[in-house]
């Protein structure tokens, strides 16, 4: 996934902050930008405030995203709930909204698959194969000159904007031995496993020992300091 947005607790963490404290702060504030931008999005869509009130704290309070953020402790996938309504509103205004205004709904589109891609890479591909449907759904507006223009707008600004994270990404991905190779033919990964989330549990090694070492420095200098 990409990192660009972790660099905000890494410099907690490095101007003093314990691991736990980075963590916390940057967790309010994913709930605080999640918020904000379901609360704009859906003002600009339906207008009235109490209905833009109410689908924020349904989509800021769903069940899905509060695990993820308070017992998966995702935080990509929780990250990525930040933009899910910058997505929705491009639709929805280039749909039915009657002055289609294909730059600015190209840049929502840019910007809202962007964020994904820069917080959690399999959101982009669940999106993407929901705005193909929606695209067949409704392909009698999708072949309008407007709409097509923002559709090629939204994919060309994604690609310009994430440039940055794909050319890397795709460049490991051709070029760079991954887990699965490494660990073909391992037991362990062949034998059967009663929960899913069992193999999952390899890429979180480092984030777990990274975090009992910060607590045992932590330990080791009130130890040396009393």
């Amino acid at each position: 996934y990409g990192d660009i947005f972790l660099y905000k607790p890494a410099l907690m963490r490095i101007i003093g902050f314990s691991v736990n404290t980075a963590y916390k702060l940057y967790i309010i504030l994913i709930n605080l930008i999640t918020a904000s931008t379901a609360y704009v999005c859906t003002k600009k869509m339906f207008i009235a405030e109490h209905i833009a009130l109410i689908c924020t704290a349904g989509y800021t309070m769903a069940a899905y995203r509060l695990v993820d953020t308070y017992v998966r402790s995702a935080v990509g996938e929780a990250a990525a709930f930040i933009f899910f309504p910058v997505i929705a509103l491009a639709v929805w205004e280039m749909y039915t909204n009657d002055e289609k205004r294909p730059v600015e709904n190209s840049i929502l589109l840019s910007v809202g698959m962007t964020g994904l891609l820069f917080t959690h890479t399999l959101s982009v591909a669940m999106t993407a194969a929901f705005l193909v449907i929606v695209v067949l759904i409704l392909y009698r507006r999708t072949l309008t000159g407007e709409v097509i223009l923002t559709w090629i707008g939204g994919v060309i600004g994604t690609i310009l904007l994430s440039a940055v994270f794909l050319i890397p990404f795709l460049d490991y991905t051709i070029h760079v031995t991954t887990n699965s190779s490494v660990n073909e033919g391992s037991e362990l990964i062949q034998r059967p496993k009663e929960h899913v989330q069992d193999p999952y549990s390899f890429r979180c090694i480092p984030q777990v020992h990274g975090a009992v070492k910060d607590n045992i420095m932590y330990v080791k200098s009130v130890i040396e300091n009393e």
